[in-house]
């Protein structure tokens, strides 16, 4: 590991000049995931977000938090790693080396607030770009969406500010609509060792939210799984062997969240988990999940 600041482009600089020198000048894969909580630095932000204010109700301060340590993070690392990313795709041209950025749902539908999803889109929006930039020089660009992912900071938030988590999942239990962080690396992995799996139906086509991977809808159709066996570190950290949550533009998210409490009481069974209104591999167009999110429960 090397210790980065990704907000001082000078230290972005430095590491990739160390992962040079360690790797001999090339790169097979890059992860842009860094990111900044404006919530972990400003007690106030959070108790704004908590309580659902607005985007002129924050401090403009929530805007570059997310943005410069976030989307333009992300420009700075590839702009970085672009040479020995392109040193690799030449050393081995059949082994196409890949450069992917973590987004979310957000990038189309609102998620905690206005700048958050700005920041997604344009993240969307920039892989895009590369790829077609970087793409005829042989290296693939993906956007990889995981849904809602049981971080430490997100089990925090479980614990304390339920409500806030409530919003996302319509007042659904989050260990059953929730991931784990090592699903996402499982699938970025697969992703980075099979250029197969860098198309269709595992990452979206052309169009305005082409080369989009979502993570739990990839890991169902290449098969793979959450969690660990016993005693595994995987197991210890993030509990059980077990299939991946549902996608949250498929019916087993939206069945049982928003679907349901919309129902008359009479069919409410219908959409419980296991129920046909909650099939995990009926899907949503993303083009649907931008009209907005849904409902908050019980309205």
């Amino acid at each position: 590991p090397i210790l980065c600041d990704h907000s001082d482009d000078a230290q972005v600089s430095r590491a990739f000049q160390e992962i040079g020198e360690r790797s001999g000048g090339k790169l097979d894969v890059l992860v842009n995931n860094a990111f900044k909580d404006p919530t972990t630095t400003s007690p106030e932000v959070d108790r704004l977000l908590s309580s659902g204010a607005k985007f002129y109700e924050l401090p403009l301060s929530v805007w570059d938090d997310v943005h410069r340590v976030g989307l333009r993070s992300h420009y700075v690392s590839s702009y970085y790693a672009a040479p020995l990313l392109l040193a690799a795709a030449k050393a081995e041209p059949a082994r196409r080396p890949l450069l992917c950025a973590t987004s979310s749902f957000g990038a189309v539908s609102y998620l905690f607030a206005a700048a958050y999803g700005v920041g997604k889109a344009g993240s969307d929006r920039l892989i895009r770009d590369l790829q077609v930039e970087l793409g005829p020089q042989g290296i693939d660009c993906v956007s990889v969406w995981p849904g809602l992912v049981l971080t430490e900071k997100v089990q925090e938030l479980i614990k304390r500010d339920p409500s806030r988590i409530d919003r996302v999942t319509g007042g659904q239990d989050p260990a059953r609509v929730g991931e784990t962080p090592v699903l996402t690396g499982r699938v970025i992995a697969k992703l980075a060792a099979e250029a197969q799996f860098r198309k269709p139906p595992f990452v979206t086509g052309p169009g305005l939210t082409s080369q989009v991977c979502i993570v739990a809808e990839a890991a169902r159709g290449i098969g793979l799984r959450d969690g660990g066996q016993p005693q595994s570190v995987a197991w210890e950290l993030y509990g059980k062997d077990r299939p991946p949550a549902p996608s949250i533009r498929s019916l087993g998210f939206l069945g049982p969240g928003p679907l349901r409490s919309a129902l008359p009481e009479a069919l409410k069974g219908l959409a419980d988990p296991g129920g046909p209104l909650a099939n995990y591999d009926l899907r949503l167009p993303l083009e649907f999940m931008a009209q907005g999110p849904p409902p908050p429960p019980n309205t």
